[in-house]
């Protein structure tokens, strides 16, 4: 299952809600490590955006004002490092990554998306550092990331049950929606797909076209889905459930089945022995002990 490749990068396969920001921290503070976080997601390409979006946060960390209590842990912006990168690489940044073959046809990544990895990697490397990628959008591309670029896999993965809670919980205190709709849009952008089909045809989500071509086409995709867990129809919150666990068990078992280690961000928190053992297991494959004494219990 291994291929060897010159970057020797490491991935981490997650997904929202899941402690997924909070392990990127944790390995971006190895400085043998140049970690990007959440490489493979719509909108990555928009520099304007991001700049905007630093000058509005930058007091949040220098103790001025309070910040999402889920993230207080950054020491800096989680985009930081593709700031960095910009000239030498977003320029190759695929509009719509997201969820556009997420499922790879025929297990091969995308032209597109592999010369964008391919260049962040190459300029990590010429940092002097190992490339590595946490994302929430690479479940389902673990086995093509793997026969493309080779290097170590970790499937990470939260209690889906708490998960889900989590995904209501943005909706009460920010008023987002994007969590609840992540598994729908998901399930209903790849439901031609195999491994989907695989889930009772009462049950599966809408099918609606996910086009990377056409901006409005997309973002009315996107729209629908949205409109779908958003429902005031008694019976939606059912179904939202539903697709959130058929979700989490494809394709956590899709990362898995690609992955070398798999990370369970509950149990570390919970079992002191587990997380000895994790700290002692990565400490052999990134180049140094992770530090996770400052874990929380996720809610």
């Amino acid at each position: 299952m291994t291929t060897e490749s010159e970057f020797d990068p490491i991935f981490v396969h997650a997904s929202p809600r899941s402690g997924s920001t909070y392990f990127f921290s944790v390995l971006r503070r190895n400085h043998s490590l140049l970690c990007f976080n959440e490489a493979i997601i719509d909108g990555k390409h928009d520099l304007t955006r991001f700049r905007k979006a630093r000058q509005k946060n930058i007091t949040r960390f220098n103790g001025s004002q309070t910040w999402d209590v889920n993230h207080h842990f950054l020491d800096r912006e989680d985009f930081e490092e593709f700031l960095d990168a910009w000239d030498a690489v977003m320029h190759l940044c695929p509009k719509f990554p997201a969820f556009q073959d997420y499922l790879p046809p025929n297990g091969v990544l995308s032209g597109g998306l592999s010369a964008y990895l391919s260049a962040l990697m190459k300029y990590a490397r010429s940092q002097g550092k190992r490339p590595v990628f946490c994302e929430i959008n690479s479940r389902g591309r673990a086995g093509a990331l793997r026969g493309a670029f080779g290097g170590f896999h970790i499937a990470q993965y939260r209690d889906p049950f708490s998960q889900f809670g989590s995904f209501f919980r943005a909706v009460v205190e920010a008023g987002f929606w994007g969590f609840l709709a992540f598994p729908v849009t998901e399930l209903g952008a790849s439901g031609t797909h195999p491994l989907y089909r695989l889930v009772p045809e009462a049950w599966r989500a809408p099918l609606i076209p996910w086009l990377a071509e056409s901006r409005a086409q997309h973002w009315a995709s996107d729209a629908q889905y949205f409109a779908t867990v958003a429902s005031p129809r008694p019976e939606i919150i059912e179904k939202v459930f539903r697709w959130h666990l058929f979700s989490w068990v494809l394709t956590n078992l899709a990362a898995i089945s690609y992955s070398d280690f798999s990370l369970d961000i509950d149990k570390i928190y919970d079992d002191a022995n587990y997380r000895a053992s994790v700290i002692d297991n990565l400490a052999l494959k990134i180049g140094g002990a992770p530090n996770l004494s400052d874990s929380k219990k996720f809610v």
